[in-house]
């Protein structure tokens, strides 16, 4: 996390807070920043925030309540929520982390069944982005078994007449309900024919797939498309700085 450029100041702190957090010293050595102005757009600074109350809880006026609270959301923070917030912005891992994610979120009520649960039940309603077509990011994934690869090539290539007309036009959502997060990886990755959308909406060639996934990397095609998805940027930063600036100069605005 400490060795790549991040693309807001506030994303190498929260890392760095962290990092203090498990009792490590980051490169930049112990610094705490001035805080800055909460905004919707502006999630990642209830982290930061919670943070530093907690590293700082012995010179504020806490209750055991609200320390107790503090401990859980920051252990959250660090055991299961940084890992995953700072590899959303590659475009190949998105399904798989997103899977894996659900199931670590499901897992994580061996620590904490309160969070799990609330945890689990708001992510696993925020698959909107992960379409029938995207989880075709997966093919390119070092971390996905070949074994795996195959199978999705498998649902890729078959002529499944009963796909829905929603399904082929590769806009519906990959759905799944909490009490079934376990059985996940049991999906393929939700692959199905409409997956190939993804190679034609961007004209990628997809005749790879026709070939056994341990023969992909040698692939001139496999390997210009890999080098696509590599390069995709995925965030949204942009809007948000937008609307943050916005909002802010609407606040100056009215104050002045």
């Amino acid at each position: 996390m400490f060795q790549e450029d991040h693309c807001r100041d506030d994303y190498e702190e929260f890392a760095e807070l962290c990092f203090i957090y498990v009792g490590g010293i980051p490169p930049r050595e112990i610094r705490f920043y001035k805080p800055g102005l909460i905004h919707d757009a502006r999630f990642m600074l209830r982290a930061i925030y919670s943070l530093k109350m907690f590293l700082f809880r012995d010179q504020l006026k806490l209750s055991e309540k609200e320390v107790k609270g503090l401990r859980d959301f920051c252990l959250f923070l660090v055991l299961e929520y940084v890992t995953y917030w700072f590899t959303s912005t590659d475009a190949i891992s998105v399904p798989r982390n997103d899977f894996q994610w659900l199931l670590d979120l499901k897992r994580y009520s061996e620590v904490n069944k309160v969070i799990s649960d609330v945890a689990v039940k708001k992510f696993a309603g925020h698959l909107w982005y992960l379409s029938l077509e995207l989880v075709g990011s997966a093919l390119f994934d070092t971390k996905v078994p070949c074994a795996e690869k195959r199978k999705m090539v498998t649902k890729i290539l078959s002529s499944d007449s009963s796909v829905r007309k929603s399904e082929r036009s590769g806009v519906r959502k990959v759905e799944i309900s909490p009490r079934s997060v376990s059985g996940w990886f049991e999906k393929d990755y939700f692959a199905s024919p409409v997956t190939l959308n993804l190679f034609q909406r961007f004209c990628l060639k997809s005749d790879f797939i026709h070939d056994d996934p341990a023969n992909w990397p040698f692939r001139e095609d496999f390997q210009s498309a890999c080098n696509f998805f590599t390069d995709l940027n995925v965030t949204n930063d942009a809007t948000e700085r937008g609307v943050a600036l916005t909002h802010n100069c609407h606040e100056y605005l009215g104050r002045v």
